[in-house]
């Protein structure tokens, strides 16, 4: 789940920077185009994924994380005093390949909306070179990012953000070929490193268990978030007057970062981001929790999995770290590490038990500013 929104964010960027380029054109056709071509972009990404060998992941892989996911429920449980019982999830192991055609799937749904506003801004996307090239950057974007997150995700929790149908349990993935790599390359044990992974990803499921209303609380935030942009791109391109307002509008904050999603972000739209922003602090910062509490207690090379992931991180290249934050996956990383150190203080001040208070209501969830003081948000919820 959380590479899915992460990336979304990136996209969000791209699409609304080709928007506001077709509002200003305002070319008329009676022929309709997608802002991206799904079918390409899957090619990108499957040519950035490369070979996974056989093309599925075996059953014997499968069933061996079917048991880790069943271990982890009853870990889980055990260390937030949760009732206990059997959960049924789809638990599916998985090629890089059968990992992009899932989340394409998801990407497409969640862009949708971006898709119809777009429409709405440029009156109709147009024929001819200005829409082919609108069209192939954020096709090769889209491409690119879901390319090179199939290389690095590891395991992922999908509710199926703005799915059609009613979601009550979500899928777990498991990227077998990224998963052996990694072990290999770092050098872990594999049992101890595949529960840690799976501890991970089913703290996510339990938080949507424990929160019913959290999947319709991000739908509502994504849907603020498209109507805002809606509204800044209708007016975009009709006058000088608006086309300096809106530029004035939608000016990079100082010290944002280098990515698209700084130059089309005016003030009320970041602060729907931050709800976001900080929604996904907790929600990583929870699962890191839990998942670091369980592995010290239950994995014998806890410590030293730790040590060399944080390495890891620390010695990414120039390139991939300036790819990074061009594409807004900068955001992601700092999900991580905000969120863990404000659920780590939190139960260490209050005991992790008082995070329950979070998923009772909307109002209970932190904000930006408390997940980078927590004290204030146990101030607040007390």
């Amino acid at each position: 789940m959380p590479s899915t929104l992460a990336t979304s964010r990136a996209l969000f960027a791209a699409i609304a920077v080709g928007a506001i380029a077709l509002a200003a054109r305002r070319r008329q056709s009676t022929s309709g185009r997608e802002l991206i071509d799904w079918t390409r972009a899957r090619a990108i990404a499957g040519l950035l994924a490369g070979s996974d060998g056989s093309g599925t992941a075996s059953r014997d892989q499968q069933m061996a994380f079917e048991r880790r996911v069943e271990k982890s429920w009853s870990a889980i449980a055990d260390y937030l005093a949760l009732p206990g019982g059997t959960r049924s999830i789809p638990v599916l192991a998985v090629t890089r390949a059968e990992w992009l055609d899932a989340n394409v799937v998801s990407f497409r749904a969640m862009t949708a909306p971006l898709e119809s506003l777009a429409g709405r801004a440029s009156g109709q996307f147009g024929t001819g070179f200005f829409a082919d090239a609108n069209e192939t950057l954020l096709t090769a974007q889209s491409g690119l990012l879901l390319g090179y997150l199939s290389r690095r995700v590891l395991g992922q929790f999908d509710i199926a953000i703005f799915g059609r149908e009613p979601v009550e349990t979500g899928k777990l993935y498991f990227v077998t070929r990224n998963i052996e790599e990694t072990e290999r390359r770092l050098g872990l044990t594999p049992e101890d490193f595949r529960l840690w992974i799976a501890l991970h990803e089913v703290t996510h499921a339990v938080e949507f268990e424990r929160a019913p209303w959290l999947r319709e609380h991000m739908n509502t935030l994504l849907r603020e978030y498209f109507a805002t942009l809606a509204v800044h791109l209708g007016g975009a391109g009709t006058s000088l007057r608006d086309t300096i307002s809106f530029a004035r509008r939608v000016r990079p904050r100082r010290g944002g970062s280098l990515g698209l999603v700084d130059w089309v972000m005016s003030d009320d739209l970041r602060a729907i981001l931050e709800r976001m922003q900080a929604l996904m602090c907790l929600l990583e910062g929870y699962s890191n929790h839990v998942m670091d509490a369980i592995g010290q207690s239950v994995l014998a090379t806890y410590p030293m999995m730790k040590e060399r992931f944080s390495a890891r991180a620390r010695k990414r290249s120039t390139g991939e770290r300036l790819f990074i934050r061009l594409t807004g996956l900068e955001m992601k990383f700092e999900q991580y590490a905000r969120g863990e150190a404000f659920v780590n203080q939190v139960a260490q001040l209050a005991g992790v038990a008082t995070l329950d208070r979070a998923w009772r209501d909307a109002s209970l969830l932190p904000t930006l500013a408390e997940i980078d003081a927590p004290r204030t948000w146990l101030a607040r919820v007390a």
